[in-house]
């Protein structure tokens, strides 16, 4: 019973996060338009000239709320990826919220999941690091200079 308490209070935390999300995100962008970062925080870029599996999850976002999949997906699918996965989550508690006291209650991540996630999001990076050194292939532009 208890487990289902902290569900329900997990679903009412995942809609209200997703139902406030989007409005801000689009609110934030026609505020301040298409932001530039210029800082390069990340240790990969600066000194390995190669891109870490993150790199590009900030434009990617910003094409995703312009409409622009196809970018989105070129600048790095976590993101557009990242979208089914949340909906499982809010179905996965909403299904025990609604049957968890009758049937058996649904996981919201299974253990396969989790290590094909993480080996999908560390296999895109590598994969594009290899187009990038051997192919000079960059789509996101910042370091085709380099090689």
């Amino acid at each position: 019973m208890r487990d289902i308490k902290w569900q329900r209070i997990g679903l009412v935390v995942l809609t209200v996060i997703g139902i406030c999300a989007i409005p801000l995100l689009l609110w934030l962008r026609s505020v301040f338009g298409d932001l530039e970062f210029s800082l390069r925080p990340c240790f990969f870029p600066k000194y390995l000239h190669l891109y870490c599996p993150g790199c590009g999850g900030t434009r990617a976002v910003n094409y995703l709320l312009q409409g622009k999949v196809v970018e989105s997906l070129l600048a790095n699918p976590a993101p557009v990826c990242s979208i089914p996965l949340i909906l499982r989550v809010w179905g996965a508690l909403l299904y025990n919220c609604i049957y968890g006291y009758r049937k058996k209650l649904v996981s919201v991540f299974s253990v396969p999941e989790i290590w094909c996630t993480f080996a999908a999001y560390i296999g895109y990076g590598v994969i594009r690091d290899f187009l990038l050194v051997f192919f000079h292939t960059d789509y996101l532009g910042d370091l085709a200079g380099y090689w």
